[in-house]
């Protein structure tokens, strides 16, 4: 049976048997135990030979017409507790994972003895049964390890099985399939993951992904369902925070499209009224958010005020009313933003209206909207934030720095960060973006002249030097016609049109350092610096600096480098420095 060796036909007679036996020859075979091993074996072999192990499963068909009850026992339980079937997938098995024919319609993804050797009795007489059921496929699942991660395989079947029979499977099981792809109790889990509040897990802690079930696979009905229904959307509790302060390109501003999409969102109505109120929530937030063109996104997640994973770059986020979008172009932001609004509403169908009408004409929207969904008329929806007038400033961050850059003719009313030296918490109403302060004329003067009278203008003051030019000169520059200093080696520094910084570059060009000068003490009075410029300071510290007054009226250029340590040495505090109020009739 090319089993085990036998002594050669011309030395097995009787006059030397008993030589035979002395050197340790059997008169026996030794039964189904050498087929077995040999099988286990075969089965730790990552591509095994089909052709040998199609060999050893016909020759225990052939063992168990005449072995004894004892050996029909070990080979039953040998199947039964050991993957030593390979499948028609080339999978290793056990007997309870393996069926002769397959039902894709009822219990998908069953493996079934290999067509090859399909007709031996061997199988029959082992128990493996017919074709699947759905009480045999819930048998097999509950023999899988609790608490452990499934093989490939394993995972594949589950995941086919799930969708099918969802409900009856967590009842009868008490498991189901978290995150980490392990096959854990119901009773563990706290969250779930569905395609309808679908958010980037990939990144989330170990601890996270074990408590979430995985309910992807399942449809919008089974899952607001009981069981199911009893889990919270991991897409709810998840709060993105920015991980550093990204850079703006530009200011915040309004799309009409996207306000437009929130109009027509805020007259939805849905079969089920939590629903509508959500959406129409939702909408009411939308309605008043601003666009907002970054680079550098970058945020990290957070669980009850826990982080929950590591940082992660993003090129859409919708944070406190603001879409902040990485600087790309429109047709490559189209899917990425209709997945994050269609996130917050919840809704397949939103996230799809979202994507087609990404940048269209308002009209466009309105007629699409009309024409795919129901709509209350819009003299009977609720007061929302529609009506309002367009918000002029950007709501505050999880940083406590407001993100709006405001524009170099003045920083009024923008929001902006407090920079204190000490403990100081004063607060001051500075803040002009110009580098010359122009020279103040005469009230009295202006009030003349523009009563009419003939009284002669008192001369105006003479204008101070900016703290630019004053840095210049006492580093040897000299101004020319431009606005610009030179130097003798060749050097110069200058203001680039439409930047915040003045640039200090060598003779050849090379960038020395970015300067955000301001003509304030920090000792006597804090410092009022624009979240964007501070952005910028934050993140590149070896090549930004401020330029300030000393204390006796001296000049001082504190690098980011310079001010990083101060933050963490307590020598500066920061504090939200001012708000803008607006009316609204």
């Amino acid at each position: 049976m090319d089993v085990e060796p036998f002594v050669h036909g011309r030395l097995d007679h009787e006059k030397v048997r008993p030589l035979l036996i002395l050197l340790g020859a059997r008169e026996t075979p030794t039964g189904p135990d050498r087929l077995l091993d040999c099988l286990r074996t075969l089965a730790m072999a990552e591509r095994p030979p089909v052709q040998e192990v199609e060999k050893w499963y016909r020759r225990l068909d052939q063992i168990m017409d005449t072995c004894s009850t004892e050996d029909l026992t070990n080979i039953k339980k040998a199947f039964h507790e050991d993957k030593i079937v390979l499948t028609e997938g080339a999978v290793w098995t056990s007997a309870l994972g393996v069926f002769l024919c397959s039902d894709e319609e009822d219990v998908p993804g069953a493996e079934v003895v290999r067509a090859s050797v399909r007709d031996l009795a061997l199988w029959r007489k082992l128990g493996i049964a017919e074709r699947p059921t759905l009480e045999l496929a819930i048998q097999w699942l509950r023999q899988l390890p609790s608490g452990e991660t499934l093989s490939q395989n394993e995972s594949r079947r589950v995941r086919a099985l799930l969708p099918r029979h969802a409900a009856r499977i967590w009842y009868e099981c008490g498991h189901w399939l978290n995150l980490s792809g392990e096959w854990v109790p119901a009773k563990n889990l706290s969250y779930a993951l569905t395609m309808q509040a679908l958010v980037p897990w990939s990144h989330l802690h170990e601890g996270v992904k074990q408590k979430t079930a995985n309910l992807q696979r399942l449809s919008v009905e089974i899952t607001e369902a009981p069981p199911f229904s009893g889990l919270r959307h991991l897409a709810s509790h998840i709060e993105e925070r920015f991980h550093r302060n990204p850079s703006f390109t530009e200011r915040p501003a309004r799309r009409p499209w996207l306000n437009q999409l929130a109009v027509e969102l805020g007259r939805i109505d849905l079969d089920d009224k939590a629903e509508t109120g959500h959406v129409r929530a939702r909408a009411a937030e939308l309605a008043d958010t601003l666009w907002q063109i970054t680079t550098g996104l970058e945020v990290i997640p957070y669980i009850d005020g826990v982080p929950a994973g590591t940082p992660r770059r993003t090129e859409v986020i919708w944070l406190d009313k603001v879409l902040y979008v990485e600087d790309r172009p429109l047709a490559k932001l189209a899917r990425t933003v209709s997945q994050e609004l269609g996130r917050a509403f919840r809704r397949q169908d939103v996230a799809e209206a979202i994507k087609f009408c990404f940048d269209r004409l308002p009209e466009f929207v309105t007629e699409y909207m009309e024409e795919n969904f129901t709509l209350i008329p819009r003299e009977t929806a609720p007061d929302c934030d529609d009506q309002a007038p367009a918000p002029t400033s950007v709501p505050s961050t999880p940083n406590a720095a407001a993100l709006e850059p405001s524009p170099d003719e003045s920083t009024s009313g923008d929001d902006e960060i407090s920079m204190e030296a000490g403990e100081s918490s004063a607060q001051t109403d500075r803040g002009s973006d110009t580098e010359l302060e122009e020279p103040a004329e005469n009230e009295s003067s202006a009030s003349d002249d523009h009563a009419g009278t003939n009284r002669e203008r008192l001369p105006a003051k003479p204008g101070k030097l900016s703290i630019m030019e004053r840095f210049a000169r006492v580093h040897g520059f000299r101004k020319d016609g431009d606005g610009r200093f030179f130097h003798s080696d060749g050097s110069w520094i200058d203001k680039p049109t439409a930047t915040r910084f003045w640039e200090r570059r060598t003779a050849s060009g090379e960038l020395v350092r970015y300067y955000w000068p301001r003509d304030l003490c920090l000792e006597r009075e804090p410092l009022q610096i624009d979240a964007d410029v501070w952005g910028l300071i934050d993140k590149f510290p070896d090549t930004h600096a401020l330029i300030l007054s000393g204390e006796y009226d001296d000049l001082t250029e504190i690098t980011g480098v310079d001010l990083r340590a101060m933050l963490d040495g307590g020598k500066l505090k920061f504090f939200p420095a001012s708000y803008r109020l607006v009316y609204v009739e």
